[in-house]
This record gives structure tokens, sequence and C-alpha cells, in this order.
């Protein structure tokens, strides 16, 4: 069963599965130990912090590693791109609690991220949490906003916080879930870096969007190419692309705020329920 179609999946917008085999998962950590990072450097995203050159050359050399592994574990679904995300020991830094944004015409398709660590990761060393089900929350499109501008959950971040779960995940596996889904990590408390691999994958021959939304409220959306997430300048509209007219409202604070008002019982998630091995 392709794992978007996994009633897990479906109903908490995420799932964990095997990935990497060892000797994939030793040639990924030597990519992220070719960037130099320092042992505590603060939270890196090779796309958001060095997007351009050295993004799409870390793109290039992770592709051959986890694309076949990507492909097995996702039939259908094509790579857009792969990334390192760090954190180095002691960093303090909390990636707050967010939703990823729309990808594709989710009125037809649907987008699927792959969060593999490098290490054992879990709550004590900057592992994801996340909120089960959130996914299903909100239809509107998930608009960037800009490195500047906080983000559209920042006023609920304590609630958000209070419903999550923190995933355990061992290295070489993957957390897959929905780019609704919201989740964050807490800081690195460990004596060591937390190296991770991101990748973004959509279903083969899909189209990919973005929609940016100005300080004034202005939507402006285009249709892109997998260049746009690498070499594009993380957090600003897109420029020189096709244009695209928003299919539905972005989603707002007010928006998610009420989700988070209506009653619903919370999801009951147990990581050794949804560990589901991929042959």
């Amino acid at each position: 069963m392709h794992p978007t179609e996994d009633r897990g999946f479906r109903r908490h917008g995420l799932t964990v599965r095997d990935l990497l085999d060892p000797s994939v998962l030793a040639a990924t950590l030597e990519v992220v130990e070719s960037l130099g990072l320092s042992s505590d450097h603060p939270f890196y995203a090779s796309v958001a912090h060095d997007w351009g050159a050295k993004a799409a050359s870390t793109n290039v050399r992770l592709l051959p590693l986890v694309q076949p592994a990507v492909e097995r574990a996702l039939p259908g679904h094509e790579v857009v791109f792969a990334a390192v995300t760090s954190k180095g020991s002691g960093d303090g830094t909390d990636v707050k609690f967010h939703m990823d944004w729309t990808y594709t015409d989710e009125r037809r398709i649907r987008a699927v991220l792959l969060w593999c660590p490098l290490v054992d990761a879990g709550p004590g060393n900057g592992g994801l949490a996340v909120l089960p089900g959130s996914h299903r929350w909100t239809r509107g499109i998930r608009a960037g906003r800009g490195m500047t501008r906080p983000p559209l959950t920042e006023r609920d971040q304590k609630r958000i916080s209070e419903r999550s779960v923190p995933i355990e995940v061992r290295a070489g596996q993957a957390m897959v879930f929905d780019p609704a889904l919201l989740h964050g990590s807490p800081p690195n408390r460990s004596a060591s870096p937390r190296p991770a691999v991101t990748v973004l994958t959509v279903p083969r021959g899909s189209q990919l969007v973005h929609f940016h939304e100005d300080d004034d409220g202005t939507v402006r959306g285009a249709e892109v190419d997998t260049d746009f997430f690498i070499e594009h300048p993380y957090g600003q509209a897109p420029i020189g692309y096709r244009p695209l007219d928003p299919w539905a409202p972005v989603v707002g604070e007010d928006d998610l705020g009420a989700a988070l008002r209506r009653p619903r019982p919370l999801q009951r998630w147990r990581s050794r329920r949804i560990v589901d091995p991929v042959g």
C-alpha cells in the first residue's frame, strides 16, 4: 500500500518508514560533514541559509544517495530537492511550529515531505514534534511570508505546543508527512549535532507552484520549477515565473485559531503503531 493511502497517514498526516541503509546513511553523513558546519552551529537549512550555488551543489550530491530509497518508499513520486537541515550541539534554537508551503494544486494532488535524521533523533536533541491530524484543519493556500515576518502560527505557539507529540526516529528512518501538518522542533540539548536530510516529493509530472503574501496582504502566485526552491532567495516572492491566480484564500492566523478552538478529541498517536518498514 502506498504510504499516503494508509489509514494512519490520512488520519494523522504522517507515518515513519525505514529509508536509508547503513552504507547510504554513512555516505549522506559525509555530505553533511563536507559543509564545514561547526559542531555547535545554529539551526541550518541548506535551501534557506545557503540558497543558490551551495544549496544546488548539496542537492546534486544528495540526490543519487537518497533518490532511489525515496522512490521505493513513495512509488509514483519524484524528488523535487534534497536539503540538509541540522542543529548543532547545544543549539538553543526552537524551530517554531509551522505548516510548509503549498507546493502543488492541492485541489487535485498533494506534495509529500520526508524528514530523515542521520542520527537517532527525539525531543532531547532537536527532533521533530507534530500535532497529529492538523493537516486536515485548513483548506486554504499556505503562502510564504518572507524571512522577517513571523509565521502565521506565532500567536498560537503555546496552544500548539501543548497539544503536540514528540517524534522519536532512528537514524536512517524518515518521517513522511503532509506539508500542511503542524510541526516544529525544540532545541538540541545534547552534546552532538543532529543532522538530517529533508526531501520534497510530488506525484510524478506535477506542476510546482508557490504563493507569497506581501506585508500589505497582496498574494502573488506562480508556476515554478525545481530551481526556485534551491536557487531563488528564500522567503522572497517568485520573480520571472508564469503568474498563477490563487484558487482559494490564504490561510491566516484567524483560520488557525478557529481550528484550534474547535472541539475535537486529542489524537492518540504512538510511534510503535505507525512504523511501517519498507522492503
